[in-house]
C-alpha cells in the first residue's frame, strides 16, 4: 500500500497534469483553432460558399469538433485523477473513531 506521501506526491503531479490539461484546452478554445470552428459553425449554419467549400469546411469542422472533445476527455480523466487521489489520501489519513461526531457521540452513550 501506498504511503501517505506518496499519495501526496501522486495527487500534486496529477494536479499539474490536469492544470496543464485545462490550459491546453482553453488554449484551443481562445486560439485559432478554437476560433475556427466557431466560424465554421456560422458558415455552415448561414449556408455560405460553394458545395465544395461546404463539404470541405463540415470536414474541417468534424476534425476539429474531434480535438476538442479529445482534450475535453483528457482534462475530465484527469479531473478523474485528482479526484480518486483526494479520496486515497483523505482515507489514509483518516483515524477511525477519531472525528467528533464519534467523540461526540460515544461520550453521549455513555453519559446516560
Amino acid at each position: 500500500m501506498a504511503s501517505i506521501e506518496e499519495i501526496r506526491q501522486e495527487l500534486n503531479e496529477a494536479k499539474e497534469r490536469l492544470a496543464k490539461a485545462e490550459t491546453v484546452l482553453k488554449t484551443f478554445n481562445e486560439g485559432e483553432d478554437g476560433q475556427w470552428l466557431v466560424e465554421l459553425k456560422r458558415k455552415l449554419r448561414k449556408e455560405e460558399g460553394t458545395e465544395t467549400q461546404q463539404r470541405r469546411w463540415e470536414k474541417e469542422k468534424t476534425q476539429l469538433e474531434e480535438k476538442e472533445k479529445q482534450l475535453e476527455k483528457d482534462r475530465r480523466d484527469r479531473l478523474e485523477q485528482v479526484e480518486k487521489l483526494q479520496d486515497r489520501l483523505t482515507a489514509a489519513t483518516a483515524q477511525p473513531g477519531n472525528d467528533f461526531v464519534t467523540r461526540a457521540l460515544g461520550h453521549r452513550v455513555m453519559c446516560t
